[in-house]
């Protein structure tokens, strides 16, 4: 079995909730139905939270010495600071890893507008 490096593994947790949402709300879709609010913003936080917990692992592999609150400025501003942590770690790199958690945030919701959409077609 190959190698499989920290910023693959401590993906997978973020990949799973990626693909679980992606599954729900497309079943909604299905039904001509949306999540209701206390659903996405428990999704919302619950991805954030798992960006935090990465970034911490990713950091501790990469011997990155964040501030103090480097978490928080991660958790409220992540579209902002992975880019940047990342940029920093990994060089030019990084922001192509950073276009990938992008898709991961926005894939569940894509995924479900297509369904409805064709959903509606039909």
């Amino acid at each position: 079995m190959g190698h499989i490096s920290v910023f693959s593994k401590s993906l997978i947790p973020l990949f799973l909730l990626c693909a679980i949402s992606a599954v729900g709300l497309s079943l909604l879709a299905v039904r001509g139905r949306t999540p209701s609010d206390s659903t996405q913003l428990l999704s919302t936080f619950v991805f954030r939270l798992m960006v935090v917990c990465w970034v911490r692992v990713d950091a501790r592999a990469h011997r990155y010495l964040a501030p103090f609150d480097f978490d928080a400025f991660v958790f409220f501003a992540w579209p902002l600071v992975v880019p940047y942590y990342l940029s920093r770690t990994r060089g030019a790199l990084g922001l192509l890893s950073s276009a990938g958690i992008l898709a991961l945030a926005i894939g569940p919701d894509l995924a479900a507008d297509v369904i409805r959409i064709i959903a509606r077609t039909r």
